[in-house]
């Protein structure tokens, strides 16, 4: 790693805590198993107290990851905020945070452990780099209380704001599950718009244009939106993106706001026969396309979920303390965010294509050679340097590496 070191001298550690860091992440991508504690003793070479010891010590994650982000990503770059939870399955009893929560690929309530996420999202280069982890406490859930991961969400964005430097951003996007009024005003008190999803059943209301009553307070709305007429809504066709946007500025009784509004139908489609998706931000000038592209390039979180679980070993923790948890949360998704900045500093140009089963193919390739060569020919460093170490660092790639 070229650009980790450089961000590192520039925070506030210790140097044996820089030198843990270094390791740790090519650790993680070059190990080819489990990510526990039993795995990195077998392929890192340190012992198990020097890891424990490591993964309880606190470090501020968002800033360590929003400083490579300023450093990396461009500046004319339309960016945005992005939350959104995961389940992680965990078995046991004594484990921080066990409880039930929704598993999507189950279909229903789990047992296991729930983390939020709050990411970055490139919309131009269409790409998500993840900031920062947090656990959900079961302690935290009350019946008819906030939902954990709305005052979570805003506790993350409160304290990535707070990091100097950072990237700047103006909106938060995020899926219906946080299209809450306290979501609205805490997003609101830090200077930021929401990007979100309204329910079917969302109470919305047209702006009353017509002839007023010569007596009595003036009326202000209108007909109630309905789905399946949208003659009152402006419609734009995006023929790249094969839908139609029908939008306008409706009134959101819960919300108690004029709020503009998009339905989203397939290019072609009739309201009447087909429903729409609404979305929906707290944007009064954002244009109906910019709203579109910024929520739907929402789903690039999902792809850190996937990386992380399927290479990286999101749910493959051994630890149970609070504080371990935290930490292995946070460095899995940090090595993916720094492999992905990696490459993006060394192509000098957004990412093309990225496949992380090619980066931790590479990993692991080049952790056996230099151990082979440490082993068998030690003195001869010099071999890393010719262009042959690198051919075989790529062997086994999926896909050629490139744009």
């Amino acid at each position: 790693m070229y650009l980790l070191p450089i961000v590192l001298a520039s925070l506030s550690l210790s140097k044996p805590h820089r030198k843990f860091l270094t390791h740790l992440w090519p650790l993680l991508l070059a190990q080819p198993g489990r990510a526990n504690f039993s795995d990195l003793i077998r392929f890192g070479g340190l012992c198990t107290r020097t890891y424990t010891r490591w993964y309880d010590r606190d470090l501020h994650f968002p800033a360590l990851n929003l400083v490579g982000l300023q450093t990396v990503l461009p500046a004319d770059h339309l960016k945005a905020w992005v939350l959104d939870g995961s389940f992680i399955p965990k078995s046991g009893k004594h484990t921080h945070g066990l409880g039930q929560y929704w598993n999507g690929r189950a279909g229903g309530m789990d047992k296991g452990l729930e983390i939020s996420l709050l990411a970055c999202l490139d919309i131009d280069a269409h790409c998500a780099y993840g900031v920062s982890v947090r656990q959900t406490d079961p302690a935290q859930i009350t019946p008819g209380g906030p939902r954990p991961a709305v005052t979570q969400g805003l506790a993350q964005l409160a304290e990535a704001l707070a990091v100097t430097p950072r990237p700047a951003i103006t909106y938060v996007v995020a899926d219906g599950a946080y299209s809450t009024q306290q979501f609205l005003d805490g997003v609101e008190d830090l200077g930021l718009h929401h990007v979100g999803k309204l329910p079917r059943n969302a109470h919305l209301r047209y702006r009353y244009t017509g002839p007023q009553a010569r007596r009595g307070r003036p009326r202000v709305y209108g007909d109630r939106f309905t789905h399946t007429d949208l003659s009152q809504l402006t419609p734009t066709d995006l023929p790249a993106e094969g839908v139609t946007l029908y939008h306008g500025v409706l009134h959101h009784r819960t919300f108690q706001r004029w709020v503009p509004v998009v339905s989203v139908l397939p290019l072609g489609a009739s309201p009447a026969k087909t429903e729409g998706t609404l979305l929906f931000s707290t944007d009064a000038d954002l244009a109906p396309d910019t709203l579109y592209h910024l929520y739907r390039a929402r789903f690039q979180i999902e792809f850190l979920f996937r990386d992380a679980k399927q290479h990286l070993g999101l749910n493959h923790c051994q630890a149970r303390s609070s504080t371990r948890l935290h930490f292995h949360f946070n460095v899995i998704l940090a090595a993916l965010t720094w492999a992905k900045l990696e490459q993006r500093y060394q192509q000098g140009h957004p990412l093309g294509r990225f496949s992380l089963a090619n980066v931790t193919r590479q990993a692991f390739n080049r952790h056996l050679l230099e151990r082979f060569i440490a082993t068998l020919a030690p003195g001869l460093n010099s071999l890393q340097s010719r262009p042959e170490f690198q051919t075989f660092c790529q062997y086994g790639q999926i896909v050629p590496a490139g744009p």
